[in-house]
């Protein structure tokens, strides 16, 4: 495993993953940070991975976004998806 694993292309694609579930879901980043009763600043930092999230954060955020956890999970990506 890599040492830096906060920046791994793993989870620049989980990230990917939560901003393609919020744009499915219609909710901008003001409405989640609101349902959630958090700084809009919160969701952003999320998606930009300024901020990493827990496994409870993601199951509050699946639910909202109304998406199975397993949506999330590594195995569950494009494969020809590539990260930048």
């Amino acid at each position: 495993m890599p040492d830096n694993t906060f920046h791994s292309a793993a989870y620049r694609r989980f990230r990917r993953k939560l901003q393609e579930a919020r744009f499915a879901s219609k909710l901008t980043q003001r409405q989640v940070a609101k349902e959630l009763g958090r700084p809009p600043s919160f969701v952003a930092k999320i998606e930009t991975g300024e901020r990493r999230v827990d496994y409870i954060e993601l199951q509050v955020l699946a639910k909202l976004y109304g998406k199975p956890l397993s949506f999330f999970e590594e195995g569950k990506a494009n494969p020809k998806e590539k990260c930048p």
